[in-house]
């Protein structure tokens, strides 16, 4: 049976697609080229990691489909580049293991690599030339189409299928960018692949750079191509005689946690002397996620155990932020989350929304309203769609027209990560402070949690990443695109998530230098996480490693000691 609720909501999403309009600090907001464009998407995530380039390099030329009136014109989605494989592209005295097919499978044009299975060097490559300085500032997609046949794994994953953006730029430690999707290998069919870039302001010689490394193998590549996402919006000079933006608040300082937290928790809260605190709903289950009624009977839940508790936040002097962590339709293959592209769950999303706002308007224990945690959004959105930006000021929007009063907290593109407020200006709704979650770099902060980041114990803070200081400085860098944010805008922001994963040497110092700049800037902020994952728990023993068990300690780690002197410093919200 239809949820008759999900036809109002849809209604209030069609209405609402062309209320979204952008124009830097002063108004509407938005980070496309085009003001106007209410279909635009903003897309995600930095790229994936950076490897060293083949070493059968040779150069040829390329065709472009950019817009001849410059980045002004351009919209998002819009094509700055491609391969033109109508002809043969490659060079005079490139590997005969590299040829054009005409056609290749599929009836596409594409450039064969081959590695056979007797090379020493597991390697070959083709480098095309490509005008970078055209693309100077922009955040960029890489994308091409890609077909596999017994491509071995490589030792590192940022080897093997390789379809490498690379430019010189003195800003980089190394002089040099190379940048390309990670782990493509086996044997697969033609399927797309991407990966964002940010091309730094003073890049040089660019090229694309087809290859296969490490490895043996078959690969076809067709369909390479940039296309534009965002530049970066025009706002007012930073005044840097101009007083902190005001918070309008008592500075909030806490923690946040699963729906689980119980009486006894905010009471151990209150003796820390938190006064905030990031209530997580948040569920994986299918079943839930992608039905509306299994989804809105599981928020009901999550709901009444809130309206159990809040009594006893506002005994111990706590203000809560409602986090929808989970959102109808959940998380699609690619990262992304499915109602960016999926009607009916963009619908139900605003409407869960408006059942929030209508069931606590006025408690003045509610702090804020998280809107959508850590949005991702690596495609373009369907036609008649909202992006992650524009289905948020949709909901706050709806939530506006129910709650006038209550804060919303606004997160960005990219998991909420630090660098996407590059692309961000105000949105047009009264009562936003933004979000932003700090876990840079992960390959410290998440060390030992997942091998994408390492193993633990390969990174200590402060030390060494990537040829370059990790510091307190280095932590001021990665938040630097919010602070310009912040004081050119004059906005308010929150810091909803950042910790470093117990076992890693030197988190301690790592969450005083962060939770020094927080104060430094004027910021609110949670720690992550209280009495959840043992990995982030103030509470578990720093070592031994382990991913799954933990240490209960007697006594308090150097972590809580951090967190727990910051908070002294709080004053009761109420």
């Amino acid at each position: 049976m239809r949820n008759p609720s999900l036809v109002k909501t849809a209604t209030l999403l069609g209405v609402l697609l062309s209320a979204l309009a952008i124009t830097g600090c002063g108004g509407g907001g938005g980070n496309s080229a085009t003001p106007n464009s209410s279909n635009s998407s903003s897309s995600s995530s930095s790229s994936s990691s950076s490897s060293s380039s083949s070493s059968s390099s040779s150069s040829s030329s390329s065709s472009s489909s950019s817009s001849s009136s410059g980045a002004a014109a351009l919209q998002y989605g819009d094509i700055l580049w491609s391969l033109d494989l109508s002809t043969d592209p490659l060079p005079v005295g490139h590997s005969a293991n590299i040829t054009w097919q005409n056609p290749g499978p599929g009836g596409q044009n594409c450039i064969k690599l081959v590695v056979p299975t007797t090379s020493t060097s597991k390697a070959v490559a083709v480098s095309i030339p490509l005008n970078i300085e055209a693309f100077r500032g922009m955040h960029v997609s890489v994308e091409c189409t890609v077909r596999a046949e017994d491509v071995t794994q490589p030792a590192q994953n940022y080897n093997g299928v390789k379809v490498m953006l690379e430019y010189d730029t003195a800003s980089s430690a190394s002089g040099k960018v190379q940048v390309n999707k990670n782990d493509v290998y086996g044997t697969f069919d033609w399927k797309d692949t991407a990966f964002n870039w940010t091309i730094h302001s003073d890049a040089v010689l660019g090229k694309i750079k087809l290859s296969l490394q490490d490895c043996v193998g078959t690969a076809w590549i067709s369909n390479v191509r940039i296309r534009m996402l965002h530049t970066a919006p025009v706002r007012p000079v930073i005044d840097p005689s101009a007083s902190p933006p005001a918070r309008g608040h008592v500075a909030l300082r806490g923690f946040n946690s699963s729906s689980f937290i119980i009486a006894k928790d905010f009471n151990a809260m209150g003796v820390l002397k938190a006064n905030s605190f990031r209530w997580q709903m948040n569920t994986n289950d299918p079943a839930i996620l992608q039905d509306a009624v299994a989804y809105d009977d599981w928020l009901e839940n999550r709901l009444t155990a809130l309206d159990a508790v809040l009594a006893d936040a506002r005994n111990n002097g706590i203000k809560i932020v409602i986090d929808l962590h989970a959102t109808p339709g959940g998380i699609l293959a690619n990262g992304c989350q499915s109602l960016f592209t999926d009607a009916t769950h963009a619908a139900h999303f605003i409407g869960v929304w408006q059942k929030i706002a209508t069931r606590y308007k006025g408690n003045s224990a509610i702090f804020a309203y998280d809107l959508m945690n850590e949005p991702v959004q690596w495609t373009p959105t369907p036609p008649g769609m909202l992006d992650w930006r524009g289905l948020q000021i949709a909901a706050a929007k709806a939530i506006r027209a129910i709650d006038p009063d209550t804060l919303i907290c606004f997160e960005v593109d990219c998991g909420d990560d630090p660098s996407f407020f590059t692309w961000l200006s105000p949105v047009d709704v009264p009562g936003i402070i933004y979000s932003v979650h700090m876990y840079q770099p992960h390959d410290f902060t998440h060390q030992g949690v997942d091998p994408q980041w390492g193993t633990a114990g390969t990174q200590s803070y402060p030390g060494v990443f990537r040829g370059e200081p990790l510091n307190k400085d280095k932590l001021r860098s990665y938040l630097k695109p919010v602070r310009d944010f912040q004081l050119a805008c004059r906005v308010p922001i929150y810091v909803g998530e950042f910790s470093a994963i117990r076992w890693a040497t030197g988190a301690a110092e790592y969450l005083k230098d962060l939770t020094d700049i927080f104060e430094e800037y004027g910021w609110d902020w949670n720690y992550h996480a209280f009495r959840e994952y043992q990995g982030w728990d103030l509470e578990t023993q720093n070592l031994p490693y382990d991913r799954v068990n933990g240490i209960k300690t007697t006594t308090a780690t150097d972590r809580m000691q951090v967190i727990s002197a910051a908070l002294q410093q709080n004053q009761n919200p109420y």
